[in-house]
């Protein structure tokens, strides 16, 4: 059996999950606390209306020669392009750009994400990620925008990340970068409640597990890539591994579990996503699961 035809039980409140949508128990909506905000949006559809301007059909010819010149493919007609295409002002210059988030046709599996700001020189490539945008941010009236991106797994892999993107100048030219990033397990049910506010906390000996749910299971398996997992087990962190407590739940034997945000640096003696390179970086992710309450102090 893999890891991930496995079937999680979980004691009180099971979860479904279909496809690529995480289904947590109850209704998103009934989430509290300051953190739920983060895990609510990881799903969701932005309502474009609320930011954009009208489409013309200049736009069609605009954005189909820039995915030209970033060599996305594009099998689908212009007219299904413009309907994924959005103008918005992200830089607060009094100038519309371009954003297309959608698939192209082309075959990939994951949606794509094309922001250009439109300048005097034509258009200039402010991003180019995998994912959906679920969130539009803008710190004042006058400065840029930053987005959230939803950038889910595809071809079987169920590691999705949420990301956060701020735009930065360089040589006159305004580019979105990777400011924070987390992994989330596909199948990890969320907390009823979030805590107000974060609780540091440091994992006092060698076998904390971090788990994708509130629920011992350390059956070792192999999947279909030969990688060999420990049931539910998706890190197990040396002493001294380090990160904030976001929420608690109490399962049927009445153990307390944390659910819990990992530091990017705390060190794994074993993990089984080893190279953390979905979504759209490289680098090492924060990660979110569960760890029994007594390995935390």
């Amino acid at each position: 059996m893999t890891k991930f035809g496995k079937s999680v039980v979980i004691a009180v409140g099971a979860i479904i999950v279909l496809g690529s949508l995480l289904l947590v128990r109850g209704d998103n909506e009934t989430l509290t606390g300051s953190y739920a905000e983060l895990f609510k949006s990881i799903n969701d559809t932005i309502d474009w209306t609320k930011y954009e301007s009208n489409a013309v059909d200049t736009v069609k010819t605009a954005i189909m020669k820039q995915m030209e010149a970033e060599q996305i493919t594009v099998n689908d007609p212009s007219d299904q392009i413009l309907e994924r295409t959005h103008l918005m002002d992200i830089d607060a210059d009094g100038i519309d750009d371009i954003i297309f988030n959608g698939f192209t046709g082309s075959g990939a599996e994951s949606e794509i994400i094309l922001i250009c700001r439109r300048t005097e020189r034509g258009l200039q490539t402010a991003l180019k990620a995998w994912g959906r945008i679920t969130g539009i941010y803008r710190i004042s009236p006058w400065g840029p925008v930053g987005f959230r991106v939803f950038a889910y797994g595809c071809c079987g892999a169920t590691d999705d990340y949420v990301e956060d993107y701020y735009s930065s100048l360089y040589c006159g030219m305004i580019k979105y970068q990777l400011a924070s990033r987390i992994l989330i397990e596909r199948q990890t049910p969320l907390p009823r409640s979030f805590y107000l506010k974060g609780k540091p906390f440091q994992i006092p000996r060698d076998g904390g597990k971090l788990r994708y749910g509130p629920v011992v299971d350390d059956e070792v398996m192999e999947d279909e890539d030969h990688r060999i997992a420990h049931g539910n087990v998706l890190v197990d962190y040396s002493i001294s591994a380090a990160g904030i407590v976001l929420g608690e739940e109490v399962d049927s034997l009445g153990m307390m579990w944390e659910f819990v945000l990992m530091n990017s640096d705390a060190k794994p003696t074993w993990e089984f996503y080893t190279d953390h390179r979905g979504g759209n970086s490289e680098e090492r992710a924060r990660i979110v699961g569960w760890i029994e309450a007594p390995y935390l102090r």
